[in-house]
């Protein structure tokens, strides 16, 4: 190998492949070997294009997908290791200084932050996780978000199991271990919060305020959606109407006020109606997962 750097992560997704990154001089350096028991001259390395910081990790989940960071905090992927640097491409910045990466699969890849040696950047006080479904599909498809910890520190390391786990440390000895709910879990949830209370369901009080308040809680980072729905009658055929509408999307596991609104169509069908049949509609989409649906009736009166 004929790039000088020093080397600080390595992953093998096979016998065929081996990648392991680093850097000098602030340089970063990716060196790949598709024949890892050859020997020297097996091992090629190159810089990146475009610069940036050494790299301080590496996990591939097969020979198609790896993920670096560098120890500013940024994320870089690429589809193919082996064939151009050119292809190592940013994603996203966690903001930390010195990051890990492991990837449970293909369709799940998480980063951590914390800090180590640059002197002129205040302690972190709560460690970054940077999770992505679409590890190769840019910033948009990365999910930021911070863990409050004990102490200072950051998370310095995290290990997928799989999908459904992944386990993180920090330099302070602390332990954060995540895990997916199951479907049955997330819809167990659902099922509790897709209607208002019995006391909330007057046509007067929906239109006075063009909604309802609802409070919507999700396990797990995803996309929450909730639609309220009725059919009429009109020649001969049933028209489908949305009454009222709400998103939202987690970070994390946790509770928010989400803001159902009344459509125009909505309101006009409230305003000329006594009591009105409504089928509420309730979908979570968890990242990197399939969409759990909960579908309720209702009468609005």
């Amino acid at each position: 190998m004929n790039v000088q750097a020093g080397l600080y992560g390595l992953s093998c997704p096979s016998t065929s492949l081996c990648v392991a990154v680093g850097g000098g001089s602030g340089e970063p350096v990716v060196a790949t070997s598709t024949d890892p028991a050859g020997g020297a001259a097996t091992w090629t390395g190159a810089a990146l294009s475009g610069g940036g910081d050494q790299l301080s990790a590496v996990s591939c989940a097969s020979v198609s997908l790896c993920v670096a960071a560098d120890f500013n905090g940024r994320v870089l992927a690429s589809a193919q290791p082996t064939k151009s640097v050119a292809g190592w491409v940013t994603q996203v910045h966690s903001g930390g200084e010195i990051a890990a990466v492991s990837c449970g699969s293909a369709s799940l890849c998480v980063e951590t932050a914390g800090t180590c040696c640059n002197l002129n950047r205040p302690p972190l006080t709560a460690g970054i996780v940077a999770t992505s479904a679409d590890p190769l599909d840019g910033a948009s498809a990365w999910t930021r978000s911070k863990i409050a910890l004990s102490a200072a520190g950051g998370l310095d390391a995290v290990s997928c199991v799989s999908t459904r786990m992944c386990v993180t440390v920090g330099s302070d000895g602390i332990a954060v271990v995540g895990m997916l709910p199951t479907r049955h879990q997330i819809r167990k949830v659902l099922r509790m919060q897709s209607t208002p209370q019995r006391q909330r369901r007057r046509i007067a009080a929906l239109l006075k305020r063009a909604g309802e308040p609802l409070t919507a809680k999700a396990i797990g980072a995803g996309r929450l959606q909730i639609a309220w729905s009725t059919a009429r009658s009109s020649a001969n055929r049933r028209i489908k109407i949305v009454v009222a509408r709400a998103k939202a999307i987690f970070d994390r596991t946790g509770t928010m006020t989400v803001h159902l609104k009344l459509t125009r169509a909505g309101k006009n069908l409230l305003a000329h109606s006594i009591h009105v049949d409504v089928t509420a509609k309730e979908i979570f989409t968890p990242v990197g997962r399939a969409p759990v649906v909960v579908v309720k009736r209702f009468v609005l009166g």
